[in-house]
């Protein structure tokens, strides 16, 4: 019986062992102090305070948290350069002594860093001067880090590339670029209307020599701000495509475009029609997009036959839109079609036929995880279990590993032969 509580003990102690060295690889957190005491110790210590500003109800708080704190990498870099804080910015009937203790720094913080937005993550001096801001949860953690390093920087510190910018009249054309990522960054406006990020992006965008503008940094950097085709890197998509193109190594100028036109100027003619005069809708595209009136135009017949389930229809505009010339950019959304049919329609004519779209989907990727588990979701409401959890173990194969549970789980009811609703 001793023997036995030992175990159990000893267990414990390296389950407690374990745990320890799994959070000393992440970010280390400092936890009592209160924030005058933070200050005084990255004073002391001489080193930059990092404060991460979350809530309770906050999802990407949470995401950032346990998929981006707890690594390694990023707790070698943080726990060198900073005095790491979490600093709760909401209030519940929940909230412990600990939490309570900062409500009145909560106050100043919030108001110093101008958080309105969660996640925030604000940078201080070891002198507790406020130099750098980001808002939103970063998706990799080497951007996380780069993020941070930014702070350490005084010619990359938000605040002072503000502050700059506030006081040049004519700002040069690094200072705009800097300023439309720092801007998009943080969502700032100009008197609360405007975007800021957008609005330096087009100056910089108008200012440079064309030929200056074709290269892989800034062919990426107009790609982040083009979205409406009021946008100056729009035309710079339009006219010059073949010789972005040739940059990138891959057809990206006439998807984007086409994606503009589509979404900002057709979508709103057909989104509350129920019967869309499409002659007019082809004349208005016409007068302005002709060279891409017809792959508008069909797309937004398969949009609206889609949603109104008029699947004769759908499938043959589908059809006709895989027949246009010059049409590999096109498939990249055939996937997205495929799963329409797959989720509304029960018929097993356009079932078999969505199967065949998804092979040429997965001719543009094999290894594509979406394309892999729409085929396989295909193949098993047709009842080809054997292939459908064939093509699923490839999905899960090649899947991130926050997904990977999800689609085993998925593929266990597949083997099981259980009725599945996709």
């Amino acid at each position: 019986m001793k023997m036995k509580r030992r175990t159990i003990v000893l267990f414990f102690l390296i389950s407690i062992s374990c745990c320890t060295m799994a959070q000393q690889k992440g970010v280390q957190f400092v936890h009592g102090l209160k924030w005058t005491e933070v200050k005084a110790k990255a004073k002391a210590e001489n080193k930059y305070i990092f404060v991460d500003c979350f809530t309770t109800w906050c999802g990407p708080c949470k995401m950032v948290s346990t998929k981006i704190f707890p690594l390694e990498e990023v707790g070698q870099f943080f726990n060198q350069n900073f005095i790491n804080v979490k600093v709760q910015m909401d209030k519940t009937p929940h909230d412990k002594e600990d939490v309570k203790a900062w409500y009145s720094d909560v106050d100043t913080i919030a108001k110093i860093g101008q958080v309105v937005n969660y996640p925030t993550f604000l940078y201080f001096t070891p002198a507790g001067e406020l130099i750098h801001r980001y808002v939103g949860a970063p998706f990799e953690p080497n951007e996380f880090i780069e993020y941070a390093k930014a702070a350490l920087d005084s010619s990359t510190q938000y605040i002072s590339l503000k502050k700059k910018f506030e006081s040049t009249l004519d700002p040069d054309l690094s200072l705009l670029r800097s300023m439309a990522i720092a801007f998009s960054h943080n969502g700032d406006t100009k008197n609360g209307e405007g975007d800021m990020g957008q609005q330096c992006a087009n100056e910089f965008i108008s200012k440079s020599k064309v030929k200056d503008l074709l290269t892989k940094e800034n062919i990426d950097f107009m790609m982040r701000f083009t979205h409406n085709v009021s946008d100056k890197g729009f035309e710079i998509f339009r006219q010059y495509g073949a010789s972005i193109d040739s940059v990138e190594g891959r057809k990206i100028s006439r998807s984007l475009v086409e994606g503009t036109i589509f979404y900002r100027e057709v979508l709103p003619l057909i989104s509350d029609q129920s019967s869309p005069d499409w002659n007019k809708i082809r004349e208005s595209i016409n007068s302005t997009y002709t060279e891409y009136s017809d792959a508008l135009v069909t797309k937004a017949r398969i949009i609206y036959f889609g949603e109104h389930e008029e699947w004769n229809y759908f499938v043959k505009e589908v059809e006709g839109w895989l027949q246009i010339k010059d049409n590999e950019y096109l498939k990249e959304d055939i996937n997205g079609y495929v799963w329409t049919i797959l989720t509304s329609c029960k018929d097993k004519d356009f079932l078999e036929k969505a199967l065949e779209w998804s092979e040429i989907s997965l001719k543009q990727n094999q290894e594509d995880v979406s394309s892999l588990m729409t085929r396989a979701a295909l193949l098993y409401t047709l009842g080809r279990n054997e292939e459908a959890i064939e093509f699923g173990e490839k999905a899960a194969l090649f899947a991130e590993d926050s997904d990977k549970g999800n689609m085993e789980e998925l593929l266990d009811m597949m083997k099981s032969g259980q009725k599945i609703n996709f």
